[in-house]
């Protein structure tokens, strides 16, 4: 559920999303389900209608804040933001394999990576004899 809040926060942080959208959105919808529970050629072509308008709202919208975000960039700050964008990118797609420390025969906790690597072979040997 934290995943999908946090989108909803990703879509309004570019102001495409606003009201009109909203509207024209939920207009599609009530479109949809009015020909869905009537079934007439009549209401089909009403949500096609509302379906093509919503799609080219939306498409707009899109465009005009990619456009403005694109302008962004070029400043100082962009570029900055360029570079914590790609930072968190990288730090999502990290795998995260095992856990972030090992305690060795003593109970101590090995922090640093090459101490737990070190420790995590010792394991694997002494279980492998």
């Amino acid at each position: 559920m934290e995943r999908q809040q946090e989108g909803v926060r990703e879509i309004e942080k570019l102001g495409w999303w606003n009201e009109e959208m909203q509207l024209a959105v939920m207009k599609k919808k009530l479109a949809f389900k009015r020909w869905q529970s009537e079934g007439t050629e009549k209401a089909h072509k009403q949500y096609r209608e509302k379906n093509r308008l919503a799609k080219r709202m939306v498409a707009i919208a899109k465009d005009r804040a990619w456009k403005y975000w694109s302008e962004s960039l070029q400043s100082n700050e962009g570029r900055a933001k360029i570079f914590k964008i790609a930072k968190q990118m990288r730090k999502e797609r990290k795998n995260i394999v095992g856990s972030k420390y090992l305690r060795d025969e003593n109970g101590t906790v090995k922090l640093k990576e090459d101490k737990v690597m070190e420790r995590s072979l010792f394991s694997f040997a002494k279980r492998a004899k």
